[in-house]
């Protein structure tokens, strides 16, 4: 019995693992995009290897509980093909005694899952948005994506047709629009120029924004506008020292680990806050830290039944109840505005419906 259960538990890890790393990959593939177009920037390697380190923790916690369903899939349906499992049963072994060690396994990644959902991913997420805001700070170029408005220092928000380095230090724009924001977030005047160049000074910690001829539209009341055309040259000087001495960037509720998730309930409770957003962000962090569980149980008769040692079914398989579990995710966050819907519930439909699916599925298969 031991020794089935050895094998049938080594035969799952290994495929488990392969699946894991490959699936990793597949979903640090976006990550890698965006590091190596802000590398190809000018953001300097060491901030892209921790822009890449700091994102593994989130394609784990999305990776592991599919590549355990994956895995599941293939190993039971290969055993299954090889009549491996009918060999088992007609020794005496149950369904149950073979598939225990598999169960060992998910409740260890569970484990995992849920110690990188409440403590590690928050962390990490709170990591990349400080190394991109660090790195935009330190060289705008950074944020400067064509046909793509952004917003720059001092109230600026910006977007260019098409941007041209000169040097290091120089860039010509082409296509400029340019809004100047007030406190209240209205704009106070409007900018179009055909041309304007970037200029990095290191040494006074600053940018300077030029505009060729620019058009600017004055606003100085709520339909009052005054339309300029200012000739020669007119300059925006962008000073990131002040930036950088700003601080570090507030947490958002992705970025809060256990501790801050709960202390910022308690705060909304006590002010009177809508906290349905917060639980809906606490409630996907546990489901999907055991969904992993649910995974293997309903896994694990899907793999019997197909009885195929083709990848193909298995891979299918295991993406369409993959897809229906985040669709449930996807649904609740987008009723998180809506307490009476109870989207923290919603959430825990998936889990609850494999679990009890994957449970009848193997009583019925124990039971032939």
């Amino acid at each position: 019995m031991k020794t089935l259960n050895i094998y049938v538990g080594r035969q799952l890890l290994g495929v488990f693992l392969v699946t894991l790393a490959v699936l990793t990959f597949i979903m640090l593939a976006a990550g890698l995009v965006s590091g190596a177009t802000l590398l190809a920037k000018g953001l300097p390697i060491s901030l892209f290897v921790k822009f890449v380190a700091y994102g593994m923790p989130k394609a784990l916690g999305l990776a592991m509980p599919m590549s355990l369903l994956t895995a599941t899939i293939l190993v039971f349906g290969r055993l299954s093909a090889d009549n491996e499992v009918t060999a088992m049963r007609a020794g005496g072994v149950s369904i149950w005694q073979i598939v225990s060690p598999c169960l060992i396994i998910s409740i260890v990644v569970s484990a995992l899952c849920l110690y990188l959902q409440l403590y590690v991913i928050p962390d990490a997420n709170y990591e990349v948005r400080q190394i991109k805001k660090s790195s935009e700070v330190m060289n705008p170029k950074l944020m400067l994506e064509p046909g793509r408005p952004i917003m720059l220092f001092d109230g600026l928000i910006i977007n260019i047709d098409q941007i041209e380095d000169v040097d290091e230090n120089n860039s010509e724009l082409y296509g400029v629009h340019i809004y100047q924001l007030d406190d209240k977030g209205k704009t106070t005047k409007d900018f179009v120029a055909n041309k304007g160049y970037l200029r990095h000074e290191p040494q006074q910690k600053q940018f300077i924004l030029t505009l060729e001829d620019a058009n600017i539209v004055v606003m100085s009341g709520k339909d009052n506008e005054r339309a300029d055309r200012l000739k020669g040259s007119s300059t925006f000087p962008l000073a990131y020292g002040d930036a950088q001495s700003s601080g570090r960037i507030t947490k958002k509720t992705k970025s809060l680990g256990k501790s801050g998730l709960f202390a910022k309930i308690d705060l909304f409770k006590e002010n009177g806050i809508d906290t349905m957003p917060l639980y809906v962000e606490l409630h996907k962090r546990l489901a999907l830290a055991l969904s992993p569980l649910a995974f293997l149980l309903m896994g694990i008769p899907f793999g019997i039944r197909t009885s195929r040692t083709e990848t193909s079914v298995g891979l299918v398989i295991s993406v369409t109840l993959a897809m229906l579990f985040y669709v449930f995710i996807i649904i609740a966050e987008s009723l998180e505005n809506r307490p009476s819907l109870h989207p923290d519930f919603l959430i825990w439909i998936p889990n609850i419906v494999y679990q009890v699916g994957g449970i009848i599925a193997m009583k019925r298969i124990s039971k032939r």
